[in-house]
């Protein structure tokens, strides 16, 4: 097994302590960039063959690593890559500072006076890793395999082992993804048919709710939804999307699900396995928004169908929201047409309208779950600048999540004369504007927006 360890020059006394305990390891091979790149070598060059030959990458997380953009760049293409990334962490890094793909990674963290029993922890995780590697079967304990149905999932043992490793799911990483889990027993409706549907999630992985269920209805709705046999989903989340349209006889070929979040990938990865579907499902984290040529396996195929239910946060530069203006990449120096997508919280969904065209099907369409506080009008008007045809086939009210956090809509609304569409009713006949909303939220009260599914085609 090949290890790559990526750090800064500043930590070189950390290096060698680390490469000097890895190499007492039988059976792992140590590359990192002093012992393997000469006078001569190239640089960038070098340390992309080694990231592509590594099993393993052991990412020193300290502040002058963190302040390198060539520490930064080296992780970010491990990430890219899929590979396998173990962060050992100085605490005095907040999270903040962590590139936001290795935040939901389990990390060893050490302070200078427990750097040793870091190490120790480091050396273990390895010799885990390559006992793993030369294992043939996967073992999970019966108390997680007995909260699933044995007519409704697989075993653990049943699993397409060469499926997971090349999702980069060894035992291991299975394990501990598991081991992070709790069971969610989600209930949706189709017609008459009730359905209860076991899944994994994870912490900050999004739990399926009144959107997902609102998302699944208007799919199932569309008759050339159900006619599409080769599926992008942006924003997988739990994976529940492929297995409910596969329980309601949606006959996909491929189904190719995103997500910005590698942990929400793996979990999906599981619950995917479980409901036999890694023949047709491939799952991926991290990156961009929508890049499917480098994250997908479309080749030189397009999608009938793109589908996607992401977060609308909307944008301020400072604020109780700037942390996820970050996470979704939104970049602060918009023109004013996206600076206005951004307001309304429909920036990700422009950009998905944008970047999805050039591999959908010419006679493709997508599906948008769009919640309706910008207003119909505003959001109508957002897909058909983007070049479709827009068009709302499934519509429901819903309440108001209290746990989000709406302050940066009534600062839109203060100050940038825009008006948002709440209700004070689950009938959505009494209008309110965010102001109120936020206020009956503080109150203990309940408050009520709009929930669309809208087909968007691209114009000819």
């Amino acid at each position: 097994m090949k290890v790559f360890i990526s750090y800064s020059w500043q930590d070189v006394p950390l290096r060698r302590a680390i490469v000097g305990e890895i190499k007492k390891i039988n059976g792992i091979e140590v590359l990192f960039d002093s012992a393997q790149i000469n006078p001569s070598s190239q640089i960038h060059p070098t340390i992309s063959k080694l990231l592509d030959s590594c099993d393993v990458v052991v990412a020193v997380l300290t502040p002058s690593s963190l302040a390198s953009t060539e520490v930064l760049d080296e992780l970010s293409r491990a990430n890219e890559r899929n590979k396998r990334i173990l962060p050992l962490l100085d605490e005095s890094v907040s999270s903040e500072q962590i590139p936001y793909y290795l935040r939901d990674t389990l990390r060893i963290g050490f302070l200078n006076s427990t750097f040793d029993k870091a190490l120790d922890t480091l050396v273990a995780s390895l010799e885990s890793l390559l006992r793993d590697n030369s294992s043939t079967s996967v073992q999970v304990t019966s108390k997680l395999k007995s909260n699933f149905a044995p007519s409704t999932v697989r075993e653990f043992g049943d699993l397409d082992i060469v499926w997971l490793q090349r999702s980069n799911l060894g035992r291991e990483l299975l394990e501990q993804v598991v081991t992070m889990c709790t069971i969610f027993p989600f209930s949706w409706k189709i017609g008459a048919q009730q359905y209860t549907t076991p899944v994994f999630v994870a912490p900050n992985t999004f739990i399926p709710d009144d959107w997902t269920r609102n998302f699944l209805r208007g799919v199932i709705s569309s008759n050339t939804a159900r006619e599409a046999k080769t599926i992008v989903e942006i924003g997988v989340g739990t994976g529940i999307v492929p297995i409910a349209l596969s329980l309601v006889g949606f006959q996909f070929n491929k189904y190719y699900g995103f997500d910005l979040d590698t942990l929400a990938t793996r979990v999906a990865s599981i619950n995917v396995a479980f409901y036999q579907l890694t023949d047709k499902v491939a799952l991926s984290g991290g990156g961009s928004i929508f890049e499917p040529e480098r994250n997908f396996e479309l080749g030189t195929s397009y999608a009938d169908l793109v589908i996607a239910n992401v977060p609308q946060v909307p944008s301020m530069s400072t604020g109780p929201i700037r942390d996820l203006f970050d996470y979704y990449h939104m970049p602060v120096g918009l023109g004013n047409r996206e600076q206005y997508s951004a307001m309304q919280g429909l920036w990700l969904v422009e950009l998905i309208l944008k970047q999805a065209r050039s591999r959908l099907h010419r006679d493709g369409h997508i599906l948008l779950n769009i919640g309706g506080r910008p207003g119909d009008s505003h959001i109508i008007t957002m897909i058909e600048e983007c070049g479709y045809r827009a068009n709302i086939i499934h519509t429901e009210i819903v309440e108001q999540d209290p746990e989000t956090d709406i302050s940066a809509l009534v600062h839109f609304e203060r100050t940038q004369n825009i008006e948002y569409e709440f209700y004070r009713d689950i009938n959505a006949i009494a209008k309110i504007s965010a102001r109120t909303a936020y206020d009956r939220i503080s109150e203990g009260q309940k408050c009520y927006h709009k929930l669309h599914i809208i087909e968007a085609r691209p114009l000819s």
